[in-house]
């Protein structure tokens, strides 16, 4: 009996110590999330714009032409200079717009800043009376005029005249020889007319040609145009005949000849020797070296 209770107690003892599995941890459950609150966002505070800078109406901005030429001659180039008064101070008015208008055409144009004065570069155009004015608008910081102003000045244009028998040079054409001036050209001009001072021949009537070379190599080289003219219609008397030329020409050097049809005719350029003015045939040429005679061409 004995036995038997010991037996149950090692049983017993035995079941204790072997390892038992671990308990199936029970699932906690399922964390709830809080529900976010939603933010509203606040509205967006833009600072109060500042009325934009007005002229005063006690400013009074004006334009002055400082420097100009009264007389000038025709194709060069010469400055128009201006003096600028803002009489406002830059953030009211940041800057002018100016403009050069000869004889009412609008040929240059630019911006400038408060505070400076400006020149142009105006190039004498056609021969005769010229009426240069600078208009000026006064910009506010948005770039809306303000005020204006506007300021003139008168310049004569004479046409070039060409008289040195240095620069001279015949060209042979059909046998005939067709002397030639040079003249120079100091910027691109519309040229209106080449002149000549010369007369009518007393024989019959013929044509004398006016013909423009571009110089090539110090000479006259390839022909531009030519314009004609029945000999009838030249002054009886040494005087100035323009031919009508109405074209754009080019920045650069030209020569002027004249052609005869017939080469007996006496028709040529005036010539003045200081006391005496003369006329020759074309084919004295070289006779007219040996006289040291002047020779004169206008262009205008």
């Amino acid at each position: 009996m004995r036995t038997f209770f010991a037996l149950i107690a090692a049983l017993l003892l035995f079941g204790c110590l072997v390892p038992q599995p671990a308990p199936t941890p029970t699932p906690s459950a399922t964390p709830t999330t809080a529900p976010t609150a939603s933010v509203i966002p606040s509205a967006t505070v833009f600072p109060t714009p500042s009325p934009a800078p007005t002229l005063p109406a006690s400013a009074n901005p004006a334009v002055a032409i400082t420097s100009a030429p009264s007389d000038a001659e025709f194709s060069k180039d010469y400055p128009v200079s201006v003096a600028l008064a803002f009489d406002a101070p830059a953030p009211v008015l940041p800057s002018v717009r100016l403009t050069l208008y000869d004889n009412g055409v609008a040929v240059r144009a630019k911006e400038v800043p408060n505070g400076a004065n400006s020149t142009f570069s105006w190039v004498a155009g056609a021969s005769g009376s010229h009426s240069l004015r600078v208009s000026a608008e006064f910009l506010l910081a948005d770039g809306k005029p303000a005020a204006e102003s506007e300021a003139e000045t008168n310049v004569t244009v004479r046409a070039l005249e060409f008289s040195d028998y240095a620069n001279h040079s015949s060209v042979v054409l059909s046998e005939h020889y067709v002397d030639a001036q040079r003249f120079v050209l100091y910027n691109q001009a519309p040229v209106a007319g080449l002149s000549a001072y010369m007369r009518a021949p007393e024989e019959n009537s013929s044509f004398v040609w006016l013909r423009v070379y571009a110089e090539e190599f110090g000479k006259p080289g390839p022909l531009l145009f030519e314009r004609f003219v029945n000999t009838t219609e030249l002054p009886r008397e040494f005087g100035w005949f323009t031919f009508n030329v109405s074209r754009m020409m080019e920045k650069g050097a030209y020569w002027a000849g004249m052609y005869v049809r017939d080469s007996y005719a006496n028709v040529s350029w005036a010539m003045y020797n200081g006391t005496v003015q003369s006329v020759h045939t074309f084919a004295n040429v070289r006779e007219w070296v040996s006289m040291n005679g002047t020779f004169f061409v206008r262009v205008s």
